[in-house]
This record gives structure tokens, sequence and C-alpha cells, in this order.
């Protein structure tokens, strides 16, 4: 009976451990633009874990972007990827390849890991679609803004 009750209490704390990461609020840690490639680049932390939560999450919080960072989401189009890590220094050695640096911060630290890339959203106004490529490209849709459709391509 004694490992009956472990295993309820083992799978209970379990459970409300995941639902309480599934549940944990998106944070934007840092936003930054790059200019020579007209792309804007968002730190964040705890993106939905989903691919429709993740496109439910952007097409809901969209105003935000631009009334809070400034980022012209209604414009000919633009280019946003998310990113989600933890700053850390470039040291100059050949290791250091696979880092994102932004020049715009004046700390040392101010690279993050390229591999963990959840959500890069690109839009034209010209063909009036929006492009998700989620989860470091693996998958990716395209929504008609007109009819607001949404396909799966790969």
């Amino acid at each position: 009976m004694t490992k009956f009750k472990w295993l309820i209490m083992t799978v209970s704390i379990s459970t409300g451990m995941l639902t309480w990461w599934l549940i944990l609020p998106t944070k934007i840690i840092d936003v930054h633009y790059k200019s020579d490639i007209r792309s804007y680049y968002i730190i964040v932390k705890n993106l939905p874990f989903t691919d429709r939560r993740k496109i439910q999450w952007w097409e809901n919080n969209k105003p935000h972007f631009k009334q809070l960072f400034h980022i012209p989401v209604d414009e000919n189009g633009y280019a946003i990827n998310f990113w989600i890590g933890k700053y850390r220094s470039d040291s100059g050695t050949a290791q250091d390849s696979d880092l994102l640096c932004f020049d715009d911060m004046q700390s040392k630290d101010n690279c993050i890991a390229k591999d963990n890339q959840p959500m890069t959203i690109w839009f034209s106004k010209y063909t009036d679609e929006t492009i998700y490529l989620l989860n470091n490209w693996d998958n990716k849709y395209i929504k008609d803004n007109k009819s607001g459709a949404i396909r799966k391509l790969r």
C-alpha cells in the first residue's frame, strides 16, 4: 500500500508542476532591431508550447508590440524573430559562431545561442500573407490575412 501512495503522490506533484509550467505567461525579456537586415529580435521566456497557441499568442498580442516596442506590425512588411535564451559574452573563439550578438547593448554579455528559436514571423503586405516558422523552422504555416485561413506546409 505504501508504494501505491508514493506513486499517487509522485503523479500528483508531476501533474501540478506540468500544469504550472504550461500556464506561465510569456515574458518579453528584450527587443532588438537589426537595421542592416530590417529584422526584429525578441528575447522571450515561456512562449506557448504548441504551434497553435504560439500563433494565437502572436495574433492576440500583435497590437501591444506596436504600442510598447514600436514594431510596425501593420506596415508594408516585417520580420520578427523570437528567441529563448540567456545573455552571455562572445569570447571570440570559433565556438562562438553559434551566438547571435546585439551591438545595441553596452553589456559584455550581449549574445544568445542561436539554437533556440521557437518562432519567426514574416509579413508581406503585397501578398497579404503572414508566414510562421516555428520550432527552429521545422514547422511552416501560412496565414491568408484576407480570409484568416491558416494552412500548414510542413
